[in-house]
C-alpha cells in the first residue's frame, strides 16, 4: 500500500475544497493572495503557478491559530 505525502495530498484538491475543508486555510491563501473563490476550481499547484510562487511555501505555512490541533491537522491531513 502506497501512501502520500501531507503535500500531495494538498496537490490533489482544489484550493476552493481545501478552503472548505480545512481550517484555516483561507488565512493562509489570503497571505499569498491566492483566490479561493473565484478561481476555486484550481488545483493547488496552479493557483500557485498563476501567482507566480512556489506551492511549496504555501504547504509549509500554517494557519495562525492557538490550537496545536489545527496546526497538525494543516500540516497532516485534508479531512473529506
Amino acid at each position: 500500500m502506497t501512501t502520500q505525502a501531507p503535500q500531495a495530498q494538498l496537490r490533489t484538491l482544489t484550493v476552493g475544497d481545501i478552503a472548505a475543508k480545512l481550517p484555516g486555510a483561507t488565512a493562509v491563501f489570503r497571505s499569498f493572495k491566492i483566490d479561493f473563490c473565484c478561481n476555486g476550481d484550481l488545483m493547488l499547484t496552479e493557483a500557485a503557478q498563476k501567482r507566480g510562487i512556489d506551492v511549496e511555501p504555501i504547504e509549509q505555512a500554517r494557519p495562525h491559530s492557538t490550537s496545536t490541533r489545527l496546526a497538525r491537522r494543516w500540516k497532516w491531513t485534508v479531512h473529506g
